[in-house]
């Protein structure tokens, strides 16, 4: 048997105390069970928390809830708001809305569809509303819909995104739809990297570094 490469394996490592915390807080949702897709694990509080520590974001949005265990990350670190996109929920997703909706109330929506028909559905556009100060990005890891992505971020001015699974290995197309949208890295953690629009920022234009955004 081929042993698992080491920069693979190191990144589901997690300390005892984040694995305490994460299963405390998502002992309550449903599990994710063998065929189904993957879903954010404990080995992700940390990555979360240094991002929170660095944005503290009262609004979030996340493309991609499947069974609720990002959301639910995210409002015990202190969201307040948290919207998340599933296109099509099945049964599990379901329960973990339901779940979630009975723990933390209104904190939580969870909006049937995707990027592109946000695009073109007003009526779903304007329910996401605006003013997120962080969007995830774990849907479709495919170039083509994080790019889509990407672009509902920018139309709804998010300042910071968090892409997951920006690796060639888990993201296929994360880090070409990141550099076609002119996004820019801040750090990485992990398999996730933290990246701002390009609207402040302008192009080094000398080995100096003097050009900068005034």
């Amino acid at each position: 048997m081929t042993p698992t490469p080491y920069y693979l394996d190191s990144l589901y490592r997690c300390t005892k105390a984040d694995l305490d915390a994460y299963r405390r807080w998502t002992d309550f949702l449903p599990r994710r069970a063998e065929g189904e897709p993957y879903h954010s694990g404990p080995h992700s509080l940390q990555r979360f928390r240094l991002v929170w520590e660095l944005v503290r974001p009262t609004a979030v949005l996340e493309i991609g809830f499947n069974l609720g265990h990002s959301a639910v990350m995210w409002l015990e670190l202190g969201a307040k708001q948290v919207v998340s996109m599933q296109p099509w929920p099945n049964k599990g997703t379901l329960e973990a809305k339901a779940a979630i909706e009975g723990r933390y109330g209104n904190r939580h929506r969870l909006l049937q569809g995707d990027s592109e028909l946000a695009a073109e559905d007003l009526m779903l556009r304007n329910y996401i509303g605006g003013g997120f100060d962080l969007i995830f990005i774990d849907g479709s890891h495919e170039r083509a819909w994080a790019e889509l992505d990407i672009a509902l971020g920018k139309e709804l001015e998010a300042p910071y995104f968090l892409m997951d699974d920006y690796d060639t290995h888990h993201g296929p197309g994360v880090v070409d739809a990141v550099q076609a949208a002119g996004l820019i890295p801040l750090a990485i953690f992990g398999t996730m990297a933290l990246c701002a629009p390009p609207t402040r920022y302008t192009q080094r234009a000398d080995p100096l570094g003097t050009n900068y955004y005034e």
